[in-house]
């Protein structure tokens, strides 16, 4: 999802994942510049294309990477809950 500078970025991976939170712009933003860059961005936390994108792909793949994909890295999946993925199952060996 490259985009041409860091707010293109951010337009790019709303377009696929919708936006964040509130509480992820609140936590996040301290302050700072990225809760007006998000309310400038176009759409909701559910207007992302990440469902219609991957609609053709094996859904236990999909799932995982969207766990993977959180906004907010505290909820994303950790590393050792990836290996325990049902997607994980065939290629992961203990």
């Amino acid at each position: 999802m490259p985009g041409s500078d860091t707010e293109n970025q951010l337009e790019v991976i709303v377009a696929v994942l919708g936006k964040p939170t509130a509480k992820y712009i609140k936590k996040y933003s301290a302050g700072g510049r990225l809760a007006e860059v998000f309310a400038a961005i176009p759409g909701t936390e559910t207007s992302g294309s990440f469902n219609k994108l991957f609609k053709d792909c094996d859904q236990n793949a999909v799932d995982l990477l969207r766990q993977m994909l959180l906004w907010d890295p505290e909820e994303r999946i950790s590393i050792e809950n990836c290996l325990k993925h049902p997607y994980m199952a065939d290629l992961h060996y203990p």
